[in-house]
């Protein structure tokens, strides 16, 4: 059970990953290394003049002369731009600055210049700008053998990883970084990965791990700790003990976080999550009237409009609520949660998806960029060849155009791979990784079935699956939905499409099902479902399904209209009949 998840990665982390920048400060205040020291040291807290010494600095110095000290006062403009919100001046630095690192020769200060160009994209939210240039940066760490650079370029990568959902990859990666602190006795970034890599654990319900890793950050914690950052550990230690049934320990931490957070006055969305857990836990000890007070409490925080954007830019709060309603016998109010929690898990993944392809195209549209300056360029040096040797001129434009073309080859395989990924992420359903409705219409539509007039629609809607989310918690029914799927696409060839229509509604499309094998296979279909594995954490159930069937007459719009209006006219038929059963609509 969720019953905290994960706590979101704050920028005080990134903050302990990018230290070590600072030079030793020089005589006179007025050399470039003593102005770009002043400028990190006021690129957080006062971006305004942090961004005028950066400017002064690259006055003063040229990039070609002074690469080092130009790149750490744009990497300096860069973060002190994204800190007064002017993204794209901040993305424009970054990508002077990653143009920069690129040129110069493999060095530790080409590191750090090209992982800070990644904290600033990372700063921004271009995510896939980043990941680049922190993969790069780490690339040549590790070839240049630079211990000191691969451990915060861990951090980032491990952060980074979480926010993009690739939360295995993020415990392998903080995992790595932790054993690399190990084996050389570095372990100045320790406290903020034991506590990424306990959070992410806590969200993927592996809470041993994470309890003791949660235990060693609080034995870390001192007077110099910022109290929002202790309430969060806290927290942790109170989702940990949750999820391995000591209440009593979790309720502890659990008013330990929420004290620290009344004192200090910040009544946050991190606050209400706390509040939902304390209620969680009240309502499994029995206190039924001061459980329901807490999630009263929470419900009026989660539903206000004016805390939408807060609710929805952290891990969804919703469902544990909603849960302990289920616990306490407030079922209505239960599942207006559970809605609200679908609609907010809906609206996150439509604008990661979004924000995701947009920096994808972004990228892209930077490297078209980056091969037309690189042809320009080329076309400047051959003229001047031109002028010196007609002949030499001819073998270095047969070099360039070989070059021009490599790299045209691979900007197109680029483009197409990428122009694929995205696709396939617009047809596939996010919860079940198969297809979604998108998906389903487009096959229907331009593939042509090969014997015609056989193509069957099969609509099949799971039994009682309302009863499922509420008898055990929302985490549970999306675990049933992907092992149906699962069972499901074991029944799918080359002539056979399996989707997910919605909710628990599942539609398989056949074109190799002939009339006199109907029967036969809607038996197996049936069996399939009733043989679906649905053991997790002790809860288990027995599935069934109601199926509607119905002839698709064409690879028209109108014939396709038809066939699901029939097959849902077959579908509550065959629910009428009590279910377990497949109904042929009428007139096929």
């Amino acid at each position: 059970m969720n019953l905290f998840g994960r706590i979101q990665i704050t920028v005080w982390f990134l903050l302990l990953a990018d230290s070590g920048w600072t030079q030793a400060t020089a005589a006179d205040p007025t050399t470039p290394a003593a102005l770009i020291e002043q400028c990190q040291a006021q690129e957080d807290n006062d971006p305004t003049a942090a961004m005028d010494l950066a400017q002064q600095v690259m006055s003063m110095i040229q990039a070609e002369t002074q690469p080092i000290q130009y790149g750490q006062a744009l990497g300096c403009l860069g973060w002190a731009q994204a800190s007064s919100d002017l993204t794209e001046a901040a993305r424009a630095s970054a990508y002077a600055l990653e143009n920069l690192a690129l040129n110069l020769p493999d060095s530790l200060q080409g590191v750090k210049l090209q992982r800070r160009a990644g904290s600033v994209f990372h700063r921004i939210g271009d995510r896939i700008s980043a990941a680049e240039n922190y993969d790069a940066a780490m690339v040549e760490a590790s070839r240049l053998s630079l211990v000191e650079e691969q451990i915060p370029l861990l951090v980032n990568l491990g952060v980074l990883n979480s926010e993009m959902r690739e939360h295995e990859q993020a415990i392998e990666t903080y995992y790595e970084a932790l054993n690399l602190m190990e084996t050389h006795e570095d372990f100045r970034y320790q406290p903020p990965v034991l506590f990424n890599l306990a959070a992410t654990l806590n969200g993927q319900q592996r809470f041993t791990e994470a309890l003791k890793l949660f235990q060693q950050v609080a034995a870390m914690i001192n007077e110099h700790w910022p109290k929002s950052r202790v309430a969060q550990v806290y927290s942790g230690l109170a989702a940990s003990y949750t999820g391995l049934d000591q209440l009593t320990e979790a309720l502890d931490y659990a008013e330990q976080s929420m004290a620290i957070y009344q004192e200090t006055g910040s009544f946050n969305v991190d606050y209400h999550n706390v509040m939902s857990t304390v209620a969680s836990i009240l309502s499994m000890q029995g206190e039924q009237l001061a459980a329901l007070d807490h999630a009263d409490r929470v419900k009026a925080y989660f539903t206000d409009p004016a805390n939408k954007q807060a609710v929805t830019g952290s891990t969804n709060p919703v469902h544990n609520l909603a849960s302990t309603y289920a616990r306490l016998g407030h079922q209505e109010t239960a599942i207006e949660m559970y809605r609200l929690a679908i609609e907010i898990d809906r609206e996150v993944q439509e604008n990661f998806n979004q924000q995701i392809m947009a920096q994808m195209q972004v990228r892209l549209d930077d490297s078209q960029n980056r091969q037309e300056l690189a042809a320009l360029k080329s076309q400047r040096v051959n003229d001047q060849i031109q002028i010196q040797a007609a002949e030499h001129n001819r073998k270095i434009m047969l070099v360039i155009a070989s070059a021009l073309a490599l790299m045209l080859l691979v900007f197109l395989w680029w483009q197409q791979l990428t122009k694929k990924k995205l696709t396939q992420m617009a047809m596939t359903d996010s919860l079940t990784q198969v297809g979604n409705r998108r998906a389903i219409r487009d096959w229907v539509l331009t593939r042509k079935p090969s014997v015609q007039g056989q193509r069957l629609l099969w609509l099949v809607d799971l039994d009682d699956f309302r009863t499922i989310n509420d008898e055990h918690n929302h985490d549970y029914g999306d675990f049933v939905l992907q092992q149906v799927a699962a069972a499901l696409q074991q029944l799918t060839n080359a002539q056979r499409f399996l989707g997910r229509w919605g909710g628990e509604e599942f539609m398989l499309i056949t074109d190799d099902i002939t009339a006199a094998e109907k029967d036969d296979f809607s038996t197996e279909l049936l069996r399939v479902i009733a043989n679906t594995p649905t053991h997790l954490n002790g809860a288990e159930v027995k599935l069934s399904a109601a199926v509607g069937l119905s002839r698709v007459g064409g690879q028209s719009p109108s014939a396709w209209n038809m066939a699901m209006y029939q097959a849902d006219k077959a579908l509550a038929t065959a629910k009428h009949r009590g279910s377990n059963c497949v109904v042929m609509a009428t007139g096929n």
